[in-house]
C-alpha cells in the first residue's frame, strides 16, 4: 500500500512539474464566446495547468458565473470605459436592426462599434500599467488569444510569449488572410449568405462578390490596432494583420458534422462544441416541469441573448403558437413577455441549456441556430428549427436543412399556424431524428472532446516552443507572388511573344512566296 501511496505521489508530482501556465483574454461580452472560453479554461484547469483569467472590470461577475464552482484560476480585471451598459446598447441596436430587416444598417453598427469598442478595451487593458507589469513578472507559456479582438495578439507579443488564435465562425474569405487557407467561391459559401456548397450559377456570382467583400474589411477591421501598436511600442514594425498570421495554432469553432467539406491549413483545429458536455440534473422545478410534460415531451424556445428587443406583438405569436401545441414548453426570454402566458409554457430569464438538451423528454429546440447551442443539439442528438437573426445563424440553419436534421423559418413571415405545423413536422418526422442521432455518433466519434482537443495542442505547442513546421510559406509571399498573377504575366508574355514572332514569320513567309510568285510569273511572261 504503501508503495502504491509513493507512487501516486510522484505521478502527481510529475503532472505539476509539468503544467503549463496559461493566459486567456476574454472579450468584453456575455453570451456565446464567454461559454466557449471558459469551457476551455476549466478544460485547462482539470489537467492541473495555471490559468489567468483577464477581463474588463464590468465583465468579471458574468466570467465568474461561467467558470461556477472551479476556483483554481487567477482572475485578473481593469477598469474601462467599456461596461456591460455599453455593451447591451449595442446588442440592441443590432437585433432591433435585424428584427426590422434593416441588415446593411446591423453590419454598420456593427462594423463601427465592434471597432470602437474593442480598440478603447486594447487602450484601457494597457493604460493598466500596474496589471501589465504585474503580468510580464509571472512568464506565461502561453496566450490563449480570441484573434477578432486582436487585443490579446497584441499582449501576446509584448509579453513575447507564443499565442494560439480563437476564431468563432468566420467568412472563409477571412480564414484566407489570417492563415491563408484555401477558398473556391464556387464550394465555400461566404457568411452570411445562407448558401450551402451546392451553389446555382446567380449564388456563386454572389458568393464571389461577398468574398472579396469579406477578403477587403480584413483591413479595415484590424487596422485600428496598428495605432495601439505604436502607441505602446508593441512591434510596430509588423502590423496588427501580419501580427496575427504568426498565431501557432487557429481554433475554429466548426465540426464537419455540420459545416461543409473544406480544406484547413494544418494548424487550423476545429474545435465545434467546446460547450457541449454531458447533463447534469435539473432543479427540481424544471426536473418537475419535464417529467409532467408526458409521451409529448418538451419544447425547448430560445433565441439567445440578442433577442430581448423582441416586442410584444411578435412575443404573442409565439404564444399563440406554443399554447396549440400538445407539448410543454420552455420559453428562455430576458425581455418582453408575451401578453399571455400559456399553461403549457414554463418562461425563465435563464435555462441551463445543456443539460435539458439532454433530458430524455426533449423533442427538439427551436433557437436562432448560434454555433454553441448548434452543437450543444448535435451532442444531445436534439432537432432543430431556426430561426436566424444575425452573423452565421443563416449559414448554421442552411446546414442543418441540408443535413436533414433541422428546419429554417423565416422571422419576419413567420405566422402561429406555421410555427405549429413547422414544430409537428420535426416532431412527428422520424427522420430528423434518425438523422441527427447518426450525425450526433459521428460528432461523439472522437479521440478526444472539444474542450480536451484546445488543451492538447496547447500543451504540444509549450512543449515543442511552436508549430512553425505547421505555418505555410504563403505567408512569406505577396499577393501578387500567392496569386500567381507574376507567373500568370510571365507565360501571357511569353506566349504574346511567341504569338507575335509566329505572325511575324508568317508574315515575312508570306512576303517571300508573293515575292517569288511575282518574279517567277515575270519570268514566264518574258
Amino acid at each position: 500500500m504503501g508503495m502504491v501511496s509513493a507512487v501516486c505521489i510522484f505521478v502527481n508530482i510529475l503532472v505539476l512539474a509539468s503544467a503549463d501556465n496559461y493566459l486567456i483574454v476574454f472579450p468584453p461580452e456575455t453570451g456565446s464566446q464567454t461559454v466557449a472560453l471558459t469551457a476551455a479554461a476549466t478544460a485547462m484547469l482539470e489537467r492541473n495547468h495555471t490559468v489567468t483569467l483577464i477581463v474588463a472590470d464590468d465583465f468579471k461577475d458574468n466570467v465568474k458565473k461561467r467558470m461556477q464552482t472551479n476556483d483554481k484560476y487567477t482572475l485578473e480585471s481593469f477598469k474601462s470605459s467599456v461596461t456591460i451598459p455599453v455593451f447591451r446598447e449595442i446588442q440592441t441596436g443590432m437585433t432591433g436592426h435585424a428584427l426590422k430587416g434593416e441588415y446593411f444598417e446591423m453590419i454598420k453598427l456593427l462594423s463601427r462599434s465592434a471597432q470602437e469598442l474593442f480598440h478603447q478595451i486594447c487602450d484601457d487593458l494597457f493604460a493598466d500599467q500596474q496589471l501589465v507589469k504585474k503580468l510580464e513578472q509571472e512568464k506565461f507559456d502561453l496566450v490563449f488569444a480570441h484573434a477578432l479582438m486582436a487585443c490579446p495578439v497584441l499582449l501576446a507579443q509584448h509579453l513575447d510569449v507564443p499565442f494560439v488564435s480563437v476564431l468563432p465562425a468566420i467568412p472563409p474569405s477571412m480564414l484566407l488572410r489570417l492563415n491563408a487557407n484555401p477558398v473556391n467561391p464556387a464550394v465555400n459559401p461566404e457568411m452570411p449568405t445562407g448558401f450551402s456548397d451546392r451553389m446555382t450559377f446567380l449564388q456563386r456570382v454572389k458568393n464571389t462578390i461577398f468574398s472579396g467583400i469579406q477578403w477587403m474589411m480584413v483591413d479595415t477591421a484590424f487596422k485600428g490596432f496598428d495605432e495601439l501598436k505604436h502607441k505602446y511600442n508593441i512591434k510596430p514594425e509588423m502590423s496588427t494583420l501580419e501580427s496575427l498570421t504568426h498565431a501557432e495554432i487557429v481554433f475554429v469553432f466548426s465540426h464537419f458534422t455540420l459545416d461543409f467539406p473544406r480544406a484547413y491549413q494544418p494548424n487550423v483545429i476545429p474545435v465545434g462544441g467546446l460547450s457541449a458536455t454531458t447533463p447534469k440534473p435539473l432543479p427540481k422545478d424544471l426536473e418537475d416541469f419535464m417529467q409532467s410534460s408526458g409521451d409529448a415531451g418538451v419544447i425547448i424556445f430560445s433565441m439567445g441573448s440578442y433577442i430581448n428587443a423582441m416586442e410584444t406583438e411578435m412575443a404573442d405569436m409565439f404564444a399563440q403558437a406554443f399554447a396549440k401545441l400538445p407539448q410543454k414548453v420552455i420559453w428562455k426570454s430576458a425581455g418582453q413577455p408575451p401578453s399571455f402566458i400559456p399553461p403549457n409554457v414554463k418562461m425563465s430569464k435563464w435555462l441551463p441549456q445543456n443539460d435539458i438538451l439532454g433530458h430524455p423528454k426533449t423533442r427538439a429546440m427551436i433557437y436562432h441556430c448560434g454555433l454553441n447551442g448548434v452543437f450543444e443539439a448535435i451532442h444531445h442528438a436534439v432537432p432543430l428549427i431556426c430561426i436566424p437573426v444575425l452573423g452565421d445563424q443563416w449559414d448554421n440553419a442552411k446546414r442543418l436543412e441540408v443535413k436533414g436534421v433541422g428546419l429554417q423559418l423565416e422571422l419576419f413571415t413567420l405566422t402561429s399556424d406555421k410555427l405549429i405545423e413547422t414544430v409537428e413536422t420535426i416532431v412527428t418526422d422520424k427522420s430528423y431524428q434518425t438523422n441527427m442521432s447518426r450525425i450526433s455518433a459521428i460528432f461523439h466519434d472522437e479521440p478526444l472532446p472539444a474542450p480536451q482537443r484546445v488543451v492538447y495542442w496547447m500543451e504540444k505547442v509549450v512543449r515543442h516552443g511552436g508549430m512553425s513546421h505547421l505555418r505555410t510559406s504563403a505567408f512569406d509571399l505577396n499577393s501578387i507572388q500567392y496569386n500567381l498573377l507574376d507567373v500568370i504575366a510571365f507565360i501571357a508574355l511569353i506566349a504574346i511573344i511567341v504569338i507575335s514572332l509566329a505572325i511575324y514569320i508568317s508574315i515575312l513567309l508570306c512576303r517571300c512566296l508573293c515575292g517569288c510568285c511575282k518574279a517567277s510569273k515575270k519570268q514566264k511572261e518574258a
